[in-house]
């Protein structure tokens, strides 16, 4: 008995991943279903399933997404730049990549207060690029010490994207003041930077 090979429409997750983003800046996370995406992207079921058996697989292969690019443009940072300057333009170049999906991370803001499942299940995808953006500052994140301080960055971050969301300002400076203020404030923890 020979088993058939799927012939899918999209080559890959990320030509999947863009185009159900271009749904979701249309309808919405919270009111899209795999079923209209089905429909709207004239796929199978069998082709969705493969690539995003869940709604909330989509949503982590969008965060992964977003991780990749923005780890990718690290290799553009000075290698000397001291910590608490590196992790500012790591945090806006971030910021930047995410640009495009500001609706899609407002929804899913305003859907965390509300959702708590939501937050649950992403949590731990989030402390893990929360972890790589200090990291890659030269922010140790090892041991008790290290543990401390990702928790307190998390807070930190959560509030710098709630004000990122409020910006609407083309070149962020709203953004950019709230970060270097909250920056300074970390750095008087004994030990942070």
């Amino acid at each position: 008995m020979t088993m058939m090979t799927q012939a899918y429409t999209f080559s890959d997750q990320t030509a999947l991943l863009q185009a159900t983003l271009d749904l979701i800046k249309k309808y919405g996370w919270k009111d899209l279903h795999l079923n209209d995406i089905i429909r709207h992207l004239k796929i199978s079921p069998a082709e969705l399933q493969h690539f995003f058996p869940t709604k909330l697989c989509l949503l982590k292969a969008f965060f992964q997404y977003i991780d990749q690019q923005t780890l990718a443009q690290l290799e553009h940072f000075e290698p000397n730049e001291l910590p608490r300057n590196r992790l500012f333009s790591i945090i806006m170049t971030r910021f930047d990549v995410l640009s495009n999906y500001k609706p899609l991370i407002s929804e899913l803001t305003y859907q965390g207060w509300k959702d708590v499942a939501l937050v649950s299940q992403t949590l731990p995808q989030s402390l893990n690029i929360l972890t790589w953006l200090l990291e890659a500052a030269d922010v140790d994140t090892t041991e008790l010490l290290g543990k401390i301080r990702l928790k307190i960055f998390a807070i930190f971050y959560g509030t710098t994207v709630l004000a990122w969301l409020k910006d609407d300002t083309p070149d962020m400076a709203p953004t950019m003041a709230y970060l270097d203020k909250g920056l300074a404030k970390l750095s008087q923890i004994p030990g942070f930077f």
